[in-house]
Formats: C-alpha cells, structure tokens, sequence
C-alpha cells in the first residue's frame, strides 16, 4: 500500500474529529422570523408615572451608603489564582493530536486562502513517516582493520556468539504475539514480557558496535548492527502502546520489514564469510545460525 495512502487512513479520523468539533462550536446562522412583525407607529400617553424611591442601605449606620463605601475600598481585590499549568505532550500521539488540530484551526482561520485539507494530509503523513525513520550507524561508530582469513573467523563465530548472548525467558513469544494478546485482553501488564526482547536487541547493538571488523565486511557489519537496533526501537514503541499509541503502530507498520532486513543481514554477513576463504570448523559458532555448502 503506497506510503501516502496509509497516512491518509492514519490521520482521517483526526481530521475528521477535528472538523466535527469546530462544527459544534461555530455559531448558528441567523435565521429570518417565518411571520415578520410589522413595526406599528408610536404611541403616547398623556402623563409619566411617578417614579418611586428606591431606598439607600447604610448597614453599619455611619451615614455613608454602603454602594459608596464599596467605591471608597481602597483594598487591593485578591483575584483566585489557577494552579493548573500547561504541560508540554510528551508522547508522539499527543503532539501529533496537538500539532495536527492546530494546523488545521489555523488553516480554516484563512477562509478561501487556506491550504486544501488533502495537502494538510500528506504533510501529517510525512511528518508520521519521518517519525519511524531511524538515525543509523555508520563506520565512524565502528573500528575496522585489514584482516585475514583466519582473523576473519575469530569474527564471524564472534558475531554468531552475540546472537545468542541474550537468551529470553522459557516460553517468550513472539513480539508481535505478545501485542496482540495485550491489546486483546486490554491488559498493559502483559507488555512487560516485551522487555528481555528489547533489552536483548540493545545488548546485540552494544556488542556489534564493540566488536572490531574486518574492512571488508564494514556495510555487512552495519546491516546487522542497524537491523538490530531497528527491532530494539520497534518493540520499545509496542512497550508503550496503551500510554503512545500512535508511534506504536507507526513501528508496527515496518515491523516485518525490519524483520525481513534483520534475516538478509545475517545471511549476507555469514556469507560473505563463507566466500572469505576463512577455514570454519565443526565446533564454530556460526553453525549455530547457519548451514555452509
């Protein structure tokens, strides 16, 4: 589905809320009265009536008007103060529910000058779209030396050991699994068993990027590295999809693209090591994770 399509979807219903609201509180047209009165000509009366005397209060009895007495006060009027301050959003959901109804208030103030609403749109789907884009790590975040063949499988088990570094508790499903149950079941507790998952995928980033490459495996080394952290960020969001619900399902939307990266990462890494001319043994690591020919 194109890009722009899945934004519209994401952010029609916010539209669409945002011009229900401002139609509840615009005022109503004047309507025309269905049986005009006609104005009739002016009448007079013969005599004013008597006015009557509206008596004056002096409470306290010191010969001054208690209506002067308040014009006399010369105390300063202690007004109620708000205690209630203005608190900047803190999730992704509530900026964007901020920033988008505002645009568009804004965007109606200028009547016919105003900006198409299906351009205001494709701004809020690209700015969600550049929300899910992660900053990536390049080769200054690693260090890198000429290697030889046998250097270069000390690496590959090495990566292959980082792999598994981080087993997760007996039982753990898979992320997305979990998301559905707790979302099913209404139920934030059970994101919690999100966590050794995520802390797993951070812990491969930290060892990734502490590990020395070969040169010639530089871009392989950071495919893997960023697909990890890809997935860490990814399942960090699902963590928080009952308090920011929106950047979860922005993450969601690319999990399995991020999924798929993450096993051609290590297909093309473990390759490459293969083809390296690199003597593997029986007992390496990186039969572990794959089967050479």
């Amino acid at each position: 589905m194109n890009t722009r399509v899945k934004g519209a979807i994401l952010v029609g219903g916010a539209l669409v809320a945002a011009a229900f609201i401002l139609a509840r509180y615009q005022q109503p047209t004047p309507q025309p009265a269905a049986n005009p009165v006609v104005a009739e000509g002016p009448s007079f009366v013969s005599e004013s009536p008597l006015r009557q005397y509206i008596p004056v209060t002096d409470s306290n009895g010191d010969g001054i008007p208690d209506w002067q007495e308040l014009l006399d006060n010369t105390e300063p009027l202690e007004l109620p103060t708000s205690t209630t301050a203005y608190t900047e959003p803190e999730t992704l959901t509530d900026q964007f529910a901020l920033d988008f109804f505002e645009t568009y208030v804004r965007n109606e103030g200028f009547g016919a000058f105003g900006r198409n609403p299906n351009t205001l749109i494709e701004q809020a789907s690209s700015d969600l779209i550049r929300e899910t884009r992660d900053p990536l790590y390049t080769e200054q975040n690693i260090t890198l030396y000429p290697a030889t063949a046998a250097q270069i499988r000390t690496y590959a088990n090495a990566v292959a050991d980082i792999m598994f570094a981080y087993p997760l508790p007996e039982g753990t499903q898979n992320e997305v699994l979990i998301l559905e149950q707790a979302v099913a079941e209404n139920d934030a507790a059970l994101l919690t068993e999100l966590t050794p998952i995520r802390e797993a995928y951070e812990g491969m980033v930290r060892d990734m990027l502490a590990l020395p490459v070969p040169e010639r495996f530089m871009k392989a080394h950071l495919d893997l590295t960023n697909a990890y952290q890809a997935l860490a960020t990814s399942v960090a969001a699902m963590e928080q999809t009952f308090t920011d619900p929106l950047r979860s399902l922005l993450r969601l939307q690319r999990y399995q693209q991020d999924a798929d990266g993450l096993a051609a990462a290590v297909v093309n890494l473990f390759t490459a090591a293969n083809e390296s001319g690199a003597n593997f043994l029986p007992e390496d690591s990186v039969f572990d994770v794959v089967e050479f020919r």
